[in-house]
């Protein structure tokens, strides 16, 4: 006997109330993107980017596909925000083929030396300051999320707090062997580094809050960041490389 499923549906002030609710996602996902607004955007611009990400997912949602709606809610605000972005081209166009001559080099150092290398070792193999360097490792990230891969992804974002409670545990062993190489990786980092992942994606606070946290801008703590993600993605990378040759 065929059994009926039971279906939810959301009236439309029903999702109206959704929408206001989650307001605060907006905030949450501009003021955490890890990457440098374009000159030709402002924070406000992104933010009503955002609301409209947001109630296009009231008007979407379906409560009987099992997410969250503010699980949902944060992946659509986010993607509409990562569509405005990439109608801008955020770099320079001498900027790309400075990293392309970037990822040349940190491939090489990586194959020779089993790590990636330091901004400072970027710095000197580019002929640039370190800072300049850390720079163009921002930019490569940046360009990287706006790609399409998320900040996220593979680990990188290893984890973003929306909504603990719809998280469910991983159980296969080799989720759990990725997150001890995050977790290594992460120990590995220099202090400052260390300190602006655990601030981003334990406590979960915006860059602007971390940049008041450590005295830096909220443009440093891009580059912070970047370099540091960065790092962790490598280091797994390149564990994982090791382990299946």
């Amino acid at each position: 006997m065929n059994q009926q499923r039971t279906s939810v549906i959301l009236d439309d002030a029903s999702r109206d109330e959704l929408a206001v609710k989650h307001l605060d996602l907006v905030g949450r996902v501009v003021g955490r993107l890890p990457i440098s607004i374009p000159r030709q955007l402002d924070r406000e611009d992104l933010l009503s980017v955002g609301t409209l990400g947001l109630l296009k997912a009231a008007r979407t949602y379906q409560p009987m596909r099992g997410a969250s709606f503010r699980t949902y809610a944060y992946i659509a605000i986010r993607a509409a925000v990562l569509d405005e972005l990439r109608r801008f081209d955020p770099l320079p166009r001498g900027a790309r083929g400075r990293l392309k001559e970037l990822y040349r080099v940190e491939a090489e150092f990586q194959t020779d030396r089993g790590r990636p290398p330091t901004p400072a070792e970027l710095g000197e193999l580019l002929s640039v300051p370190a800072r300049e360097a850390e720079q163009l490792l921002a930019q490569a990230e940046g360009e990287r999320l706006l790609r399409g891969g998320s900040s996220q992804d593979d680990s990188q974002e290893v984890y973003d707090p929306v909504d603990t409670r719809t998280v469910e545990p991983s159980d296969t062993a080799a989720k759990h062997e990725e997150l001890a190489l995050v977790e290594q990786a992460i120990v590995d980092l220099p202090s400052r580094e260390r300190q602006v992942i655990v601030l981003y994606f334990s406590e979960g606070l915006y860059l602007k809050e971390i940049g008041e946290t450590l005295g830096v801008t909220e443009s440093r703590v891009c580059q912070i960041l970047a370099c540091a993600q960065r790092k962790i993605r490598v280091h797994v990378e390149r564990q994982k490389e090791v382990k299946h040759a």
